[in-house]
């Protein structure tokens, strides 16, 4: 599998779940490689609209915003019921 592949799978396991939300907040934390932490922020950024659906998955989008607020920017309502998976392409 390659990394992109990977960090997906480990990402949709631990999104969703409060505790696994934690452990992906603290990687970003410790994560030396740009290019991993990259790949991270921007597939839970791809996860977006259903995050936004439940309560800790809220909270957790609006602490990114604030860490990282150059990939997360704030949408309008409009924005999120049209999804905003777009941005997946600026990762290099």
């Amino acid at each position: 599998m390659d990394l992109k592949t990977r960090v997906n799978f480990i990402v949709q396991k631990l999104v969703y779940n409060q505790f696994g939300n934690y452990v992906l907040q603290k990687a970003l934390l410790v994560i030396s490689d740009d290019r991993l932490r990259k790949e991270i922020l921007y597939t839970i950024k791809s996860l977006q609209p259903s995050l936004m659906q439940v309560k800790h998955g809220q909270k957790v989008l609006m602490k990114l915003q604030k860490t990282y607020p150059n990939i997360f920017n704030v949408p309008s309502c409009d924005t999120m019921s049209q999804g905003s998976s777009s941005h997946m392409s600026n990762l290099s």
